[in-house]
């Protein structure tokens, strides 16, 4: 695998932290990154776009302050581009940070 980014980079975000991007072979690539222990994650992909969305879990009013490591597998269908991005759902929306990944 081809690391993507040189290093982990470190969001000031506090439903994200750390991420990276390691190609895979054709079309795919492994993300990892970190979300608060009471947040869950789901994400879509389609067309040369991922949105990997955030959230707290039914309940909670705050994101904890201890991060669990997420890792999964994303592909581009046939798309010579990736285009990810994070959504974060809290009191408000933010789709940041945004990657474009070149095949």
């Amino acid at each position: 695998m081809d690391l993507i980014t040189k290093k982990p980079k470190t969001m000031p975000y506090t439903m994200l932290k750390n991420f990276d991007f390691r190609k895979d072979t054709g079309n795919q690539v492994t993300s990892k990154f970190q979300i608060p222990t009471n947040c869950e994650q789901k994400t879509f992909c389609d067309n040369g776009e991922a949105t990997i969305t955030i959230t707290l879990k039914d309940g909670e009013k705050a994101p904890a302050n201890t991060f669990q490591d997420i890792e999964e597998t994303l592909t581009s269908n046939g798309s010579d581009i990736l285009k990810v991005t994070f959504e974060q759902v809290e009191t408000t929306t933010i789709r940041k940070p945004r990657v474009d990944i070149v095949f």
